[in-house]
């Protein structure tokens, strides 16, 4: 499982990842999980690769409430992407960070799978920042 959204800045990344794995390993099975919502959801699929998705969006932190309101998603979309790890029993489970990719990683830290993160930026985003203790591997 690859996992990352809401900016191209975590999509594209990820499908490089994916890219390479598929070129490494032919008989790979790859699903990209990303958000219902988001800009991923129509590049993933044109990219070649199966897609499914959580019910999340980005923390909204222009107030306080709207900040809460994004938060209140986060236990549905946490149990979805545990679903799908239940589903499709990766081997590795790999996140580039935006708000798609912490529900999936953070389930797959409950796994026996291996969970790494991306982070492509010279400073960490939220998500990275806080999966980034509880998954095995930080690239």
């Amino acid at each position: 499982i690859i996992s990352g959204g809401g900016t191209g800045g975590h999509i594209y990344p990820a499908l490089s990842i994916a890219e390479g794995v598929q070129e490494r390993l032919p008989d790979a099975r790859i699903l990209y999980v990303g958000s219902r919502q988001g800009m991923e959801k129509n590049i993933v699929p044109k990219r070649g690769f199966d897609y499914a998705s959580v019910d999340i969006a980005g923390i909204d932190r222009s107030s306080m409430l709207k900040a809460s309101q994004s938060l209140v998603k986060f236990p549905k979309s946490f149990f979805q992407g545990w679903d799908i790890l239940k589903e499709f029993k990766p081997d590795v489970v790999v996140g580039t960070g935006g708000y798609a990719s912490f529900p999936v990683v953070l389930a797959s830290t409950f796994f026996s799978c291996r969970s790494y993160i991306h982070e492509q930026n010279a400073q960490p985003g939220l998500a990275n920042r806080h999966l980034a203790g509880r998954v095995d591997c930080v690239m």
